[in-house]
């Protein structure tokens, strides 16, 4: 594990990773579903670019549309 990155339960199928770096502090909650497969991502912490020297925090998620498989790994086919 890196020292820079925090791992802490939020709930029985969702966990929060915070990252650290240069100063800043970014987290997100990552969910997976009862066969432990991740289908989501929800953040407050994404930048985004108000003009070219201001930014501001908002809300940004990523949910998983579906997995196939290549061999024996499965394998993200399509984010939202």
């Amino acid at each position: 594990m890196l020292d820079n990155v925090k791992w802490e339960n939020h709930s029985d199928n969702s966990v929060r990773g915070t990252l650290n770096g240069s100063g800043i502090e970014v987290s997100g909650i990552f969910y997976f579903n009862d066969d432990g497969l991740f289908t989501r991502f929800e953040t407050e912490d994404r930048f985004y670019t108000m003009n070219k020297s201001k930014y501001k925090k908002v809300k940004f998620s990523a949910i998983v549309e579906g997995y196939k498989e290549q061999g024996m790994i499965k394998c993200i086919i399509k984010e939202l």
